[in-house]
């Protein structure tokens, strides 16, 4: 569109006579750097107002709170305050052992814990399906450091941030986990499951 409002613009100055040999190179630069101007203010207002799609337990571990009772509120806690300012949008995708789940949203903030049943093993499993049922998946940022999250979401050309690397960015003065992300052991993943069970009983 701006590219073709740029070409009819020059046509009918050239067509009035008012586009001579002197300012025909003006105007020829002109036209680029609007051009230019243009796609980049684009993509800073699409990048700015991206909403976060966030593997909460993953971004938890990361911000070593993952252990503390009712970490679930203090992760919502702490994305209100990094998001509402902003006036940016996040989903906080929870795992959880509940069969049935959870969905509110708060401000900006939409959480999800995700059901324990036949189709969701975790919350990665949720996380996936949502970017699946997106009609622009790419207007998204994924924040992950599961390597099959992060795999599904280059399929469908969604912007990934590492969980460590968001971490820093949510609280820049923690003390971040930057070791590679090898997965929870069952036992670790069932408690904190019952401990979130707890919180919502």
């Amino acid at each position: 569109m701006i590219l073709e409002q740029c070409k009819f613009l020059i046509k009918a100055l050239l067509n009035a006579g008012l586009l001579n040999c002197g300012n025909k190179l003006y105007l020829h630069n002109f036209y680029f750097c609007y051009i230019k101007l243009c796609t980049l203010k684009f993509f800073i207002f699409t990048f700015l107002l991206m909403p976060y799609l966030i593997d909460a337990n993953n971004l938890a571990g990361r911000l070593k709170i993952l252990n503390n009772s009712g970490f679930d509120q203090e992760l919502i806690t702490l994305a209100k305050s990094y998001f509402v300012p902003k006036n940016k949008k996040a989903i906080l995708v929870f795992d959880s052992s509940d069969p049935l789940g959870d969905r509110y949203t708060e401000d900006n903030i939409t959480v999800i814990y995700t059901p324990r049943d036949a189709i969701y093993d975790n919350a990665d499993d949720k996380i996936i399906e949502l970017m699946k049922g997106e009609k622009k998946p790419e207007d998204w940022i994924v924040v992950s450091d599961d390597m099959r999250t992060i795999d599904e979401a280059q399929r469908y050309d969604v912007e990934v941030m590492l969980a460590r690397d968001f971490a820093r960015e949510l609280l820049p003065a923690a003390d971040v986990d930057d070791e590679e992300d090898e997965g929870l052991d069952s036992d670790t993943v069932n408690y904190i499951n019952s401990e979130l069970m707890d919180e919502w009983n």
